[in-house]
């Protein structure tokens, strides 16, 4: 009997100290999102479509992010057709120690004369609304990369075995 009561009270206390820092986040509100934000682009809505920016995005590429995406669907045509790629979790800590669950979500974007990669930073968001892009990648073809805001770099680490003994 006092086995199963310590048991019991070393579990609890390990969900005490470790589940308080466990959040599970759900990638897929936060995604479609992001489609919602491409379906306002097709329709031409562009200012719904940048009320869906952080504020902290607009304060500080707000004009001139604008400004490159009305040059790119000049060029190109604006957004004819959107794909989700996939999402996955990416947590940004701020400097105040902060952690945001935030959402890595890459798109394929489709205008007239341009099949772009474009991924959104989508965070939780402070307007009252669930979600905001915080970053916004445009990776055409040629490779030429267009960014604003809070991305993110995916890295791969890879580990060869040791071969020379």
């Amino acid at each position: 009997m006092l086995v199963i009561v310590g048991v019991v009270v070393g579990v609890i206390a390990l969900c005490i100290i470790f589940f308080p820092k466990v959040t599970y986040v759900d990638a897929r509100p936060a995604a479609s999102f992001g489609e919602r934000y491409f379906s306002a682009l097709k329709h031409t809505e562009i200012d719904d479509a940048f009320a869906m920016y952080t504020d902290g995005f607009l304060q500080r590429a707000g004009q001139d992010w604008r400004r490159t995406i009305t040059e790119l669907d000049t060029r190109n045509g604006s957004v004819m057709d959107f794909k989700t790629k996939g999402a996955h979790v990416a947590p940004v800590i701020l400097r105040d120690k902060t952690t945001l669950p935030c959402v890595l979500a890459a798109y394929q974007v489709t205008r007239k004369t341009l099949i772009s990669e474009e991924r959104l930073t989508i965070c939780p968001h402070q307007r009252g609304a669930d979600y905001g892009i915080a970053g916004h990648e445009i990776i055409p073809p040629s490779g030429e990369h267009l960014i604003a805001g809070l991305t993110i770099t995916e890295k791969t680490i890879y580990k060869y075995p040791n071969t020379h003994k």
